[in-house]
Order: C-alpha cells, then sequence, then structure tokens
C-alpha cells in the first residue's frame, strides 16, 4: 500500500511537470504570434492556457486591446491586478482604456468614492499590511490620549489629538476595508458587448433605461433569468443581459 502511495504521487507530479511544460510551450508559441503580428492567432493559444498567472493575464490584455476589444481587453488587466497588485502596465492599460472608452464616467479623483478605488488598485500588498498596521497603531495611541485626557492634564489638547487619531484610523481602516471588499466579493464585470442594454425588469421586452458601452465596468447584484441587476460607477442602475457582461 505505501508503495502504491508511493507511485501515485510521482505520477502526479510527472503529470503536473508536463501540463506545466505543455503550458510553457503553448505560452511562447502565443507569445511568438503576437510579436508577428497575428492577434488572433496569438489569442486563440493564450486562452487555451488554463493556469492562473498574471503575465498570461496581461498579454491576454494586450492582444484584445490590439483588437479593439475594449472590454475584453480591460477584465485581463483588472485580473492581472488581482494576481499581481500594482502592475504599473496593467494600470496604465486601464487608464488608457477609460481615456479612449465610449462612455466618459467618472473615474479617479473626479469623486471622493472614485479617488479611494484608484488609490486601492495602486497599492501593493506591503502596503496594505501597512495601512492595517497604521490603524492599529493610531487606534492604540487616540485611547491611550482620551484616557490621559480624562485625567484632566491638558484636556483640550489631547481630547483634538484623540478625535484626529480616530478620524485617521477610520479613513485609513475604511480604505483598507474598501479594497479587501472590492478584492473579495467578485461581483464587478465589465462589458464586452458594443453597446449593453439596460432594462426597467430583467426581460427585453421592459422599458429601456439607458444603455452603457464596451469597456464599462459595472457592479452586478441579484440574476434572473439571463439578466444580473447592474449599477455603474455613475450610480445608474437596471437589467442587463448578462452575456453581455464578464466577471472580472
Amino acid at each position: 500500500m505505501r508503495w502504491f502511495s508511493i507511485i501515485a504521487a510521482l505520477l502526479a507530479l510527472l503529470a503536473n511537470a508536463a501540463w506545466a511544460r505543455d503550458n510553457a510551450e503553448i505560452y511562447n508559441a502565443g507569445n511568438a504570434l503576437y510579436q508577428a503580428g497575428d492577434y488572433e492567432g496569438a489569442i486563440g493559444l493564450y486562452n487555451s492556457i488554463t493556469a492562473a498567472n498574471p503575465d498570461l493575464e496581461y498579454n491576454r490584455g494586450a492582444v484584445y486591446l490590439k483588437l479593439g476589444r475594449l472590454g475584453k481587453a480591460a477584465v485581463h488587466f483588472h485580473r492581472a491586478l488581482r494576481l499581481k497588485p500594482g502592475d504599473a502596465d496593467a494600470l496604465a492599460n486601464i487608464e488608457y482604456i477609460n481615456s479612449i472608452k465610449k462612455d466618459k464616467e467618472r473615474l479617479a479623483g473626479d469623486n471622493i468614492a472614485g479617488w479611494i478605488y484608484g488609490f486601492t488598485l495602486s497599492l501593493m500588498p506591503l502596503g496594505w499590511g501597512l495601512v492595517v498596521a497604521l490603524s492599529l497603531y493610531y487606534g492604540a495611541v487616540a485611547a491611550m490620549l482620551g484616557a490621559i485626557a480624562m485625567r484632566k492634564r491638558f484636556p483640550k489638547v489631547l481630547i483634538a489629538a484623540s478625535a484626529a487619531l480616530w478620524m485617521l484610523t477610520g479613513l485609513s481602516g475604511g480604505v483598507a476595508g474598501a479594497r479587501i471588499y472590492e478584492i473579495e466579493r467578485g461581483d464587478m464585470a465589465v462589458a464586452v458587448a458594443d453597446s449593453v442594454d439596460v432594462f426597467l425588469e430583467p426581460q427585453g421586452s421592459s422599458e429601456k433605461v439607458f444603455t452603457f458601452h464596451d469597456g464599462t465596468m459595472c457592479q452586478i447584484g441579484r440574476v434572473e433569468k439571463g439578466f444580473a441587476f447592474i449599477t455603474l460607477n455613475s450610480g445608474f442602475s437596471g437589467w442587463a443581459e448578462i452575456a453581455n457582461l464578464e466577471v472580472i
């Protein structure tokens, strides 16, 4: 029985090594086609690989961008960011797509929510650890200052400092929480059709309320009858066919 387990483990290792080697060969062949300008051939090879790899996702995004498919490109650049947070090239391409796509939404810097979203995309994992650590530190200092203030030693100054630190704790913790929520919830999607009609009810025969276009991001809520309730960054919402969207 022991020998059987050892043999099974060795066979599994050999199979994994062969699978990795085959994927590497396909990936390199896709890169060669991309360099030669055969973008359709390159994306066909890239899409035949099932491994989760930031470089693979980035290359998929780059090919779709060359093909003019902004939505598909945005999906894969965002996936590359999830696998490699803070990647400067993926971020730059997302910003480029946002600048040329048809729907000009409020982006990072135009409002507080947009600024937080843009900031959270760019922060590396080590940075998130620092944000959490600073939140805990500020909270501890604020509690200490509050306790000292209660003893009537410089109460006004210490109470003000304590309040300021509590505000800073809440802000840093809130930003960290927003990013964690953004990463974990997995319900962000991108329009991958040229145009996506949004309806009042989850059916195409109901009243159309607005249309958004290729490359625009939305949040997905509940799904019914092939339709998803979506909300854009601008706040507009309604029902869209889920076949026209792709989850990041």
